[in-house]
């Protein structure tokens, strides 16, 4: 996690597109970059990528991750970013309570496509 901005109660978990890479730091990915130098607080989350079962694996993966940096982090709202695959993975939380905003960029509307 990234708190670049610690008095800003807000938390952009990010998704990454891929799925077959990872990313160690804010400046591999142009999304992570651009929320570093607006001194947004980031927390990168690479999911496992597990092939077949429409990305169930990787979604529970994310879910857990979220609901222990929701309990860590008690006073910060959480805004849920993906892109590509990981635009995906975020739109399946749609009908969760565990995050205040969901963005999808370029994300496609089912694992089968």
């Amino acid at each position: 996690m990234y708190l670049n901005n610690p008095s800003e109660l807000k938390i952009y978990i990010y998704l990454h597109g891929g799925p077959f890479f990872i990313l160690e730091n804010l400046n591999d990915d142009p999304f992570t970059q651009y929320f570093n130098k607006m001194l947004k607080n980031v927390f990168i989350i690479n999911y496992p990528v597990v092939k077949r079962r429409g990305g169930v694996i990787d979604f529970q993966y994310v879910y857990q991750e979220i609901e222990r940096l929701k309990i860590e982090k008690t006073n910060y709202e959480l805004y849920l970013i993906g892109e590509s695959y990981g635009g995906y993975l975020a739109s399946l939380f749609s009908k969760y309570n565990l995050v205040e905003k969901i963005i999808c960029i370029s994300g496609f509307v089912s694992i089968k496509y």
